[in-house]
């Protein structure tokens, strides 16, 4: 009888954990495609890419804010919300580097820096959680 408690117990955890590699998935795949996008722009000169870069930027913004909120309920070690919290912060940064383009000019150079650094960290997220999805967690 405590077995199939446990099991039903861990059900609802194990969803959540589903929805937190959903999201760390899409913030992935948002980054990439932020890259091409930019370099639409910049060297196919689609005009059009700009915008979708800006949009698509605020669309990672809201799911690195959902990221955390996942990991909460899917009740991931403490290290793993925090670097997800981490994140949220990082994207919130990028999303507001190149509106200081004309204030200051070098921390809005930071913006491909911080992608690097999104793009890294939303990997090691990705591979932490489908680590702990595999043991059973």
């Amino acid at each position: 009888m405590d077995v199939s408690y446990k099991k039903a117990a861990a059900a609802p955890r194990r969803w959540a954990l589903t929805i937190y590699l959903t999201l760390a998935s899409l913030i992935f795949l948002g980054i990439l495609s932020q890259g091409f996008l930019i370099g639409a722009l910049l060297f196919a000169g689609a005009s059009w890419a700009g915008d979708a870069h800006a949009l698509g930027g605020l669309i990672v913004l809201i799911l690195a804010l959902l990221l955390p909120l996942a990991g909460l309920l899917a009740r991931l070690p403490g290290r793993l919300i925090i670097l997800s919290a981490v994140l949220f912060a990082l994207t919130l940064i990028q999303v507001i580097l190149p509106n200081l383009s004309d204030s200051v000019p070098f921390a809005a150079a930071f913006h491909p820096t911080n992608a690097m650094l999104l793009f890294g960290l939303t990997l090691l997220l990705l591979i932490q959680g489908w680590r702990l999805r595999q043991r059973g967690a």
